[in-house]
């Protein structure tokens, strides 16, 4: 993206010219750096990157009525923001989009299977998305959007369905169709959320079909997920049956 640099905000306590990012942190370049001839302003979040355009090319000056802010009024970066300490540590957050480490399949602190946890509020932008997961440089990170769809009390001798969310998982190189210790990850941050839940039955709209997470008396945390049905190998060689 280019972006005019008349529509930069200036930091005079920090001699830094910012910008908004759509992850909610700042696209920032200092002065020197464009005094340098340096174009590119770098979210120090999500890694995304703008080009800075001057029609003249040159280091604009601050006008009179250019909109200045302080250190202390700027919009937070993820750095600002507080840590939280719990089964799921706080890894980072953007705006008040919180980005939670889990380590899943584990009861130790530092085993089983790490992945990311994003919980929005709205659907984001994919390639935001794509930028948070190779920030987070882990596996595999869930981004978790409630629907608004729940049901709290089933049919006649059936369970309740639950309250919906959409899920989509994403490597720091692509999104994937499945992963089942990233959805183990976002049921567990779902159920451990201040004030519970609705229903102790959370179903996954995903590109893999629905999947279900269930909260048992235990506490232990059951996965319904998608099958796929056997489908013959048709002419394969015996040796690929085998690994098959």
């Amino acid at each position: 993206e280019e972006v005019p640099f008349d529509g930069l905000d200036y930091v005079e306590d920090d001699d830094m010219f910012y910008y908004q990012c759509p992850c909610g942190d700042m696209f920032e370049i200092s002065r020197a750096q464009v005094e340098r001839g340096e174009r590119i302003a770098r979210c120090p979040s999500c890694s995304l990157t703008i080009r800075l355009i001057h029609p003249d090319d040159a280091t604009p000056p601050l006008a009179a009525d250019q909109p200045q802010t302080t250190a202390a009024n700027r919009p937070p970066a993820a750095g600002d923001q507080p840590q939280t300490a719990g089964s799921a540590a706080a890894a980072g957050s953007s705006a008040g989009i919180p980005v939670l480490h889990v380590n899943a399949f584990t009861r130790d602190t530092f085993g089983g299977n790490p992945a990311a946890v994003c919980l929005l509020s709205a659907p984001a932008d994919e390639s935001w998305m794509q930028g948070v997961a190779a920030n987070m440089n882990l596996s595999a990170t869930a981004f978790v959007t409630p629907t608004g769809e729940t049901q709290t009390a089933g049919g006649p001798g059936a369970p309740a369905a639950g309250e919906t969310f959409d899920l989509r998982w994403f490597t720091p190189k692509i999104e994937v169709e499945l992963c089942e210790h990233a959805t183990l990850a976002a049921a567990h941050v779902l159920f451990s959320l201040p004030g519970g839940r609705h229903s102790p039955t959370l179903r996954f709209s995903t590109r893999s079909g629905e999947l279900r997470a269930r909260r048992l008396p235990n506490h232990t945390i059951e996965l319904d997920l998608a099958a796929r049905p056997p489908a013959p190998l048709g002419d394969a060689p015996p040796s690929h049956a085998a690994v098959a």
